[in-house]
């Protein structure tokens, strides 16, 4: 698929982090409402590294949890009451029983190498998946450089298991507006996108307002980018960006759980996605 997103990205602002590291920021009409995007773009060497963690007793927030790594850049990652994680090699949060739309994918990390992953359950993640690092999320944005029009793009296999469960036929999260986090990868696994896509803000003012996206523009957005595959995260209320030195004590994004648009209000996430870089200054 092929998705040109130039007009989103030369109405953007670019500031550079480090070398190879490089933060988008937009705010403007795209796909016919006010979004508010803040996107990171990682190339990954020997000096640029992608991990994530998981903590959610002493460093809840990921403001918390990037201080403590000393980290350049973090975001949120998949729930904390919802995901299997391992974490180089350690269980973190034990396979549990969830609608299957928001584990059908798992981000893998080994010796600094990520990919993203179908998976079907969080069991079949924690019983099939031999990698260091895991952390089961979802739905699937995109997948071998195609958006994934919807649950029924799927393996065949996987369809009689979705339709038992409740909201097969709603799939409100997948498909109304929120707040959103997600995650991408280039094809040669090279190149990681960070997003936050702020939402619920509906100010008259449109220098405060930020419509969020279902994730059919989400997945738009992520291969306009470039990503070969990319997966959907934790949102609503807790999804936030942190960058080193920039925006409010690192927060770059406007989190909607406080009704002031400059004062982010952080939710405690169990696991975060994060870029350490020895070219931090």
């Amino acid at each position: 698929d092929q998705v040109d997103i130039s007009a989103l990205l030369n109405a953007s602002q670019t500031v550079k982090i480090c070398d190879g590291v490089e933060w988008i920021s937009f705010h403007g009409n795209w796909e016919g409402q006010v979004r508010n995007i803040n996107i990171v773009k990682t190339t990954l060497n020997e000096h640029n590294k992608v991990a994530l963690y998981h903590d959610y007793t002493e460093y809840r927030t990921i403001t918390q949890k990037c201080e403590y790594l000393d980290a350049v850049v973090g975001t949120n990652g998949p729930m904390q009451c919802c995901h299997y994680v391992r974490v180089d090699g350690v269980q973190k949060r034990a396979a549990n029983e969830q609608d299957p739309w928001i584990t059908n994918a798992a981000v893998v990390i080994d010796n600094g190498v990520p990919d993203i992953v179908e998976v079907t359950t969080n069991y079949d993640a924690a019983a099939r998946l031999k990698n260091q690092t895991v952390g089961v999320c979802g739905p699937m944005l995109v997948y071998g450089g195609k958006i994934v029009e919807d649950m029924n793009s799927f393996k065949e296999e996987v369809l009689p298991v979705w339709k038992k469960h409740a909201n097969w036929e709603s799939g409100k999260f997948i498909y109304t507006t929120h707040p959103r986090t997600a995650f991408g990868l280039s094809k040669d696994q090279k190149t990681v996108y960070q997003v936050a896509v702020d939402g619920r803000w509906t100010s008259s003012n449109v220098a405060k307002r930020a419509i969020g996206m279902p994730t059919k523009t989400l997945a738009k957005l992520m291969r306009g980018l470039g990503c070969y595959k990319a997966v959907n995260f934790d949102g609503g209320g807790g999804t936030a960006m942190w960058i080193y030195r920039q925006g409010n004590n690192g927060i770059v994004n406007h989190p909607c759980d406080d009704l002031n648009w400059d004062n982010p209000t952080l939710r405690a996430c169990g696991t975060g996605v994060y870029i350490k870089s020895d070219l931090k200054k």
